[in-house]
């Protein structure tokens, strides 16, 4: 279980898990030609750079001051959601491009073209890690007052 001397490595995974999917984020952005689905990602996006910072102060003063817990709840709750989001957005990017990749394809180039599904699993571990670091905050958290 996570304790209160491992919130600084906590704090520093947390960040880096955000970091590292908003750059894929970004990166997968340059791909899409669906200025819908791109202005989803984008405003998702923000919320995964913007929330760890105020997220991760209210894990810290949750410790003393229990009346925050609704705060940090609410924004957890955000964050999810804006990866929720991502994850639906590439999906379905990953569906329209392909079905554009076919009907743009002649018919004998199809037959001997080798499409291979694009992964998201990268997108779907650092949403794990991202709730495996909150997990671990919150116990970090729960341990200091004990």
């Amino acid at each position: 279980a996570a304790n209160f001397a491992d919130f600084n490595e906590l704090v520093r995974l947390c960040i880096f898990a955000n970091v590292s999917l908003a750059k894929m984020v970004v990166g997968r952005q340059n791909t899409i030609d669906d200025p819908e689905l791109e202005n989803r990602l984008d405003i998702a996006n923000d919320y995964v750079r913007q929330i760890p910072e105020p997220l991760i102060t209210k894990f810290a003063e949750e410790a003393s001051n229990p009346a925050l817990y609704n705060e940090r709840e609410n924004l957890q709750k955000q964050l999810f959601q804006a990866i929720d989001e991502i994850i639906l957005v590439v999906l379905l990017s990953n569906e329209r491009m392909f079905k554009g990749l076919l009907l743009d394809l002649a018919p004998m180039e199809r037959d001997t073209e080798v499409i291979e599904e694009p992964k998201y699993g990268d997108l779907m571990e650092m949403m794990s890690k991202i709730g495996d670091n909150l997990a671990n905050l919150l116990e970090a958290g729960k341990n200091t007052n004990a």
